[in-house]
């Protein structure tokens, strides 16, 4: 639900009474709390459209990594390879990568890459890392803890990562841990949802924040953030932590041909 007021909307639970319904969403008056500045708030429910369950979702995912849209064949892409990274969301988004991880890796080593040259990399951000249990839980799939690398990002330790320069905009440094930087070939995954925050989670959030120093996340990603005035959920167009996640990932991809050889970041800058 969506409390929508002066022109911008925000999340929050109300209770409402029912009204005519217009467009595509029922529209009620909210009655209680409601911002200071706010003479009459509306709440709007957005439905997303009703998709039929997939009859056969191992099959679903074996096709999509076989025929993705504008792109490669997975297969094709790990031709020549000498390592990889896939990036996994942490414990806080529900992925299925009991589904998705071992027909992603298993195709990698069919294409010659070395087990040990196979991480999987847990995009914390800045959260605490998953271990024991509920990294189990988060894998999903023993057969993938058993046969490759599983790594949770460390966001404050600076040995871990590659600097890469700073976003020509806002001047954000951009470190990304080195194991995905420095991989041959470089996997996203994750859950793309309605956030608070950046307007939508998923994509480039997988990288930056979640791969990223801790500086290059509190430089896009800080509470004040919260403070801006369009900032809501599905709406991305001018967010600063949208638009600068978005070019710290593009200032990672447009580095990474010289990365290989570069020196590690080993202190933090002021």
């Amino acid at each position: 639900m969506f409390l929508i007021y002066d022109g911008r909307s925000h999340s929050r639970k109300a209770k409402a009474d029912a009204a005519p319904s217009q467009g595509s969403g029922d529209r009620r008056r909210v009655e209680g709390r409601t911002p200071p500045h706010a003479a009459e708030a509306v709440a709007i429910v957005i439905r997303k459209q009703p998709l039929a369950k997939l009859p056969d979702p191992p099959g679903a995912v074996l096709f999509a990594l076989d025929q993705p849209i504008g792109a490669p064949a997975l297969s094709k892409l790990a031709a020549g390879r000498r390592s990889a990274c896939i990036l996994i969301c942490d414990i806080t988004r529900p992925v299925p990568n009991g589904l998705c991880l071992r027909p992603m890796i298993e195709p990698l080593m069919a294409a010659g890459i070395a087990r040990d040259k196979i991480t999987v990399l847990v995009a914390t951000g800045l959260h605490r890392p998953n271990l024991g249990e509920e990294l189990e839980e988060l894998v999903g799939d023993p057969w993938v803890l058993e046969h490759v690398r599983i790594e949770n990002h460390d966001a404050r330790r600076d040995e871990d990562h590659v600097d890469v320069g700073v976003t020509a905009t806002r001047g954000t440094p951009v470190r990304i841990d080195h194991l995905f930087a420095e991989a041959d070939l470089r996997i996203a995954t994750g859950l793309v949802e309605p956030h608070f925050m950046a307007g939508w989670s998923g994509g480039r959030k997988v990288v930056a924040p979640g791969v990223a120093h801790h500086e290059t996340i509190r430089t896009f990603h800080p509470a004040r953030f919260m403070g801006i005035r369009w900032r809501s959920s599905a709406i991305s167009w001018a967010i600063p932590c949208t638009r600068s996640s978005s070019r710290s990932s593009r200032c990672w991809a447009m580095s990474t041909p010289s990365i290989r050889g570069s020196t590690r970041s080993a202190t933090s800058s002021a």
